[in-house]
């Protein structure tokens, strides 16, 4: 069994914006850069042989998103940038692999996690304006497997959308 997420990849230019806006602020546990995502897709428990032929199975087509317009706080602490443009695609994924996600999933809100804030405290960056697009090129089917100071990612598969 595996704890794993569907993601889009990044491209080394967003990457590079992402890492440039860690202001420095202590009490955020920031994401390190080859961490950063947008996830379409979070399985927990599932099968690995079963995931990665679904993962196969998928087919999509490349699309253009955009990042921004502002930094926001999503759910408890997660200090985000808004991703739009990946609806169409997460509805593609999460319908091949309906039958391993949780029942309990949440809706599709298109972010990428660059922060965690604990507590009730404000992030400085909250509401700082941002604009990227990039192109979705592949999707990755990524293990997390959880350690006290943090997930460890591991890449099992890339998919090149066409």
């Amino acid at each position: 069994m595996v704890r794993a997420f569907i993601a889009v990849a990044l491209s080394d230019h967003l990457v590079r914006i992402l890492r440039d806006l860690n202001s420095g602020q202590e009490d955020i546990r920031w994401v390190p850069p080859r961490r950063l995502h947008s996830t379409l897709q979070f399985f927990e428990g599932v099968n690995r042989s079963e995931l990665t032929k679904c993962f196969e199975e998928i087919r999509a087509e490349r699309t253009n998103v955009e990042i921004g317009p502002k930094i926001r706080i999503l759910g408890r602490g997660n200090v985000v940038v808004p991703v739009q443009g990946l609806t169409n695609l997460a509805k593609q994924v999460r319908s091949a692999t309906r039958h391993l996600a949780a029942e309990s999933e949440l809706p599709f809100v298109g972010h990428i996690t660059i922060g965690r804030i604990k507590g009730k405290k404000k992030a400085d960056l909250e509401g700082t304006e941002i604009q990227a697009s990039f192109q979705v090129r592949k999707l990755l089917l990524v293990e997390s497997v959880l350690h006290p100071e943090g997930p460890e990612y591991s890449i099992m598969q890339t998919k090149h959308l066409f």
